[in-house]
């Protein structure tokens, strides 16, 4: 091993190398960072038309089966006057369709200090409490231009009903949902410590699948998934692989 640092350190990679390169030693880094989020770095984007912009970083849920908490850290959300000024910097630069990224966007804001003494928010919305998924949502439909906002993933154990309202709303946000659904099984559900159940996603669309050792579990969720609103499920095997396909109800 030449060096060693976490993901919050990756835009000090270059710095890394050099100093690998230079000392001819190896290079380990703790994270310092305290939850800082580095803000200003160059972004290279391979489309024109699409562009993705993490909103937050790290998560909070700790299911068993998931390494996000530990190798990414808990929930950090960025400031909203740097996501809405990368986003109004994007629309006049011509793309069309913005995505916001977190592992969980609908705890966007918990984790910020946001409240009377902000002068940003303050000018933003006018009112004295915090800052969450809806406002944020709201606050980038008011940047003028013609463009869709799509957002991933959205776990529902932190949707609400005014994120439902702002989504009617604003004709710019997508009427679409990423959720995550590990298994359309309850007993599994348990086991893995996920906070999902069957009964809470019926009407939601899915796409799943499992190796054939789990066929029965798998079996479970494709019968979940044939009394969802959808408008086609295909549950087969093929190559030795349960897939199960759902086909946007969009």
């Amino acid at each position: 091993v030449d060096f060693l640092f976490g993901t919050s350190m990756l835009y000090r990679l270059p710095e890394i190398m050099f100093k690998k390169l230079k000392l001819k030693k190896r290079q380990f880094y703790l994270d310092e960072s305290d939850g800082n989020i580095a803000e200003g770095l160059p972004v290279y984007r391979m489309n024109d038309f699409k562009a993705w912009v993490s909103i937050m970083y790290g998560c909070n849920n700790f299911c068993t089966y998931c390494i996000v908490p530990y190798v990414r850290g808990r929930e950090r959300s960025r400031n909203p006057e740097d996501i809405i000024a990368e986003i109004k910097e994007l629309v006049s630069e011509g793309y069309r369709e913005i995505t916001l990224l977190g592992q969980n966007v609908n705890s966007y804001g918990k984790d910020l200090d946001i409240g009377k003494t902000d002068e940003y928010y303050l000018k933003l919305k006018g009112q004295m409490h915090g800052m969450d998924f809806s406002d944020l949502l709201d606050s980038i439909c008011k940047i003028e231009g013609d463009f869709t906002v799509r957002f991933m993933t959205s776990h529902p154990k932190d949707a609400s009903f005014k994120l439902i309202d702002t989504i009617a709303k604003n004709p710019k946000i997508a009427r679409q949902f990423h959720l995550p659904l590990q298994s359309g099984s309850n007993e599994i559900l348990k086991k893995i410590d996920s906070v999902a159940a069957d009964s809470s996603y019926k009407g939601i669309n899915l796409l799943g699948g499992t190796s054939n050792k789990l066929t029965v579990k798998f079996n479970e969720k494709a019968d979940s998934a044939s009394k969802l609103d959808i408008t086609g499920v295909d549950a087969s095997t093929k190559g030795g692989v349960n897939s199960l396909n759902v086909v946007d109800a969009a």
